[in-house]
């Protein structure tokens, strides 16, 4: 997904969008000295990238991993905040209005179901963090378990890409 597929000039990306994209490409740049030991940067291609982001550029290109690269959670409150960085707000009713999530968590409404996709995320994320910090000493993980997460994030990684990407043409 492109931030700036659709528009045609740097000037009418919104102030939000073209701050945090200075802001996280230079948090990136950064780590030259220090690279993370988890993924490749590019720092070539970030300062290429960067240097089309110019007031009255018709042809630009946003850094969308130096976007991505510091979450270091995908908890609904850390999205929450990072999609808010930009403009975006994160409502989890949008999440309710999918009947699949309805049916998965046995609930009515796009309230109840978009409450309960944002607790699902939450308790998963606790858990790979205690599972991942402290080993699985003290964690149980079932067949059941993991098949339920399993149709959670075929549901979730289908919808959370379109709802932000509808989102993103209007900011």
């Amino acid at each position: 997904m492109a931030i700036n597929k659709g528009v045609n000039n740097y000037d009418h990306l919104s102030e939000k969008i073209r701050s945090q994209n200075i802001l996280r490409t230079g948090r990136a740049l950064t780590t030259i000295r220090e690279p993370p030991d988890h993924i490749v940067v590019n720092y070539h291609a970030l300062a290429k990238q960067l240097a089309t982001c110019v007031t009255g550029a018709e042809s630009f290109t946003l850094n969308a991993e130096a976007f991505t690269l510091f979450i270091s959670s995908v908890s609904p409150r850390h999205l929450e905040d990072v999609f808010e960085s930009i403009g975006i707000t994160v409502n989890w009713d949008d999440f309710g209005k999918d009947r699949k999530f309805e049916t998965m968590f046995s609930t009515k409404g796009a309230r109840a179901t978009g409450k309960a996709a944002a607790e699902h995320l939450d308790k998963f994320i606790k858990l790979r963090n205690r599972f991942a910090h402290t080993g699985p000493g003290f964690v149980i993980v079932t067949d059941n378990y993991v098949e339920n997460h399993i149709g959670f994030f075929r549901v979730f990684s289908i919808q959370f890409p379109q709802l932000i990407g509808a989102k993103l043409k209007t900011v």
